[in-house]
């Protein structure tokens, strides 16, 4: 089910025999945005919402924040926007996060949230490519995780923690790990 959650268009898929029969599929409810303010002065974030999402099994709530993008920075064979965007996931019930660029990557985590940018992955999404973008994005995460940590710290100092890091967590494999 969590394969959807950061997207925008998509809430629903099913997969069908030739007949066109359903097998299966997945389908989510997603709750509206609700802006919130921010808590930390992080000059990086220009905005910050989040909603919940529903699936028939789990939920979580999503955050996102929307950052302005440097004029010098430039996604890999991607077009640049003035703006970009980095969206933090929590489930309702414990399990381990994923990184998302758009979609599910490959890329080991280690965390109790799941991750979702504009990264630039590796062809084979396993690994993040090393570039300017990739570190900006990275460096951002953590003020996005720190602004939405501060705020919950303010209004709910037990679901703050859940947006903190543990020494032993990780995203990336071995040699690639922030």
């Amino acid at each position: 089910d969590d394969g959807l959650i950061f997207l925008t268009w998509v809430s629903s898929f099913r997969w069908c025999d030739l007949t066109g029969a359903t097998l299966d599929g997945r389908t989510l409810s997603f709750g509206v945005w609700e802006n919130i303010a921010l808590a930390g002065g992080r000059t990086y974030i220009t905005a910050l919402s989040r909603r919940e999402v529903q699936s028939t099994a789990s939920s979580w709530t999503v955050w996102c924040a929307t950052l302005p993008v440097p004029g010098h920075l430039h996604p890999a064979h991607k077009a640049r926007a003035e703006e970009t965007r980095i969206s933090i996931a929590v489930p309702s019930a414990a399990g381990a996060g994923s990184l998302y660029i758009g979609f599910k990557t490959r890329v080991a985590v280690n965390l109790s949230f799941s991750l979702d940018a504009q990264f630039d992955p590796s062809t084979t999404r396993e690994a993040l490519i090393e570039s300017t973008w990739n570190n900006w994005l990275i460096e951002r995460c953590g003020d996005v995780l720190g602004e939405i940590a501060h705020g919950r710290m303010l209004a709910a100092p037990k679901d703050a923690w859940r947006f903190v890091p543990l020494a032993g967590d990780y995203i990336g494999n071995e040699g690639d790990r922030w």
